[in-house]
């Protein structure tokens, strides 16, 4: 008995992504958004990025996504740009600019008469490959088959990248610009997790658990880069089953202090993970590119006086 259609009404944690994404743009820099599944981020990004071309002049903005049919596809309603043509057909006309789908609206293409801004869309390796725009959207991020080829071509693109997809484990540029510290501390990253979501609730987190398997479970709904790959050693799972296992068992852990260190000098990250016992109290890691072997043992020595190992 609901209608079909229902008014775009933003829920607290939308409000703030946008803000962020519009803060971004402001600052001139990149950004990383990760998602649970049906957050509506995709909607939220081509919302924005036809209000902005619906007032404001001359604005390029660009959408990218691994497949062409993801971004534009005349039998497709999923698609991209299936959502902006939408979004501007149900807007009051007196906020449409003269806007018409059949003059200003083509194959991955849409463009604003009234403001000679446009919205054009890429897909695959040759996402990038365009002129200048104000802002470009990479959708499915950690999806994207071959990441190297398009990531400098984007840098000459666009000084506001955003980047929005789900986790697809950490073996992609998406999963490290997300675990950016430095981004982080700039307020760069964004999560939309279903929590943030008025809508979801237990009932329909238990809901997930019996219809979706432990991995797809993992990367669209928990948002987990660990646990949403499948043929892992240990699944992150039982890794976050054992966290505070003690207390729960009411056992004394007992034993020696020690430490382990793992060295990447000129590769990954130097890891000293401190325990006791069978418990780890905590992981430090760092950056050992440039230093010489000596130079990272000794820094794992340090760090060992101060845990007290």
């Amino acid at each position: 008995g609901l209608p079909t259609i229902v008014p775009f009404i933003l829920f607290p944690k939308q409000r703030e992504f946008m803000a962020w994404v519009l803060e971004r743009w402001r600052k001139r820099e990149p950004g990383a958004a990760d998602k649970s599944r049906d957050w509506g981020l995709t909607w939220l990004a081509i919302s924005l990025s036809c209000t902005l071309c619906l007032f404001r002049e001359g604005l390029h903005i660009g959408f990218g996504s691994r497949k062409e049919d993801y971004v534009d596809s005349a039998k497709e309603p999923k698609a991209i740009f299936h959502k902006g043509r939408q979004f501007i057909e149900l807007l009051p006309a007196e906020f449409r600019g003269g806007w018409d789908r059949k003059q200003n609206s083509a194959h991955m293409r849409i463009d604003f008469p009234g403001t000679g801004s446009v919205i054009t869309g890429e897909a695959g390796d040759n996402i990038g490959a365009g002129d200048r725009a104000t802002l470009y959207w990479v959708d499915e991020s950690a999806l994207i088959p071959r990441p190297q080829l398009i990531e400098a071509s984007l840098s000459q693109t666009t000084n506001c990248r955003i980047d929005i997809s789900t986790p697809r484990g950490m073996a992609n540029p998406f999963a490290e610009k997300i675990h950016r510290a430095d981004w982080v501390a700039r307020g760069m990253v964004f999560h939309a997790h279903w929590r943030d979501d008025p809508r979801k609730d237990d009932a329909w987190y238990e809901k997930q658990k019996f219809e979706l398997d432990d991995v797809t479970l993992a990367q669209e709904v928990d948002m987990s880069y660990t646990a949403s790959v499948a043929g892992v050693v240990i699944p992150q799972t039982w890794i976050q089953a054992a966290v505070g296992a003690a207390e729960k068992l009411g056992f004394e852990v007992r034993g020696a202090k020690a430490a382990a260190l793992d060295v990447g000098d000129e590769g990954d990250d130097c890891a000293l993970c401190a325990t006791t016992g069978i418990r780890v109290d905590s992981v430090t890691s760092w950056s050992g590119k440039g230093a010489d072997i000596f130079a990272s043992v000794k820094h794992a020595f340090t760090l060992c006086d101060v845990l007290g190992i």
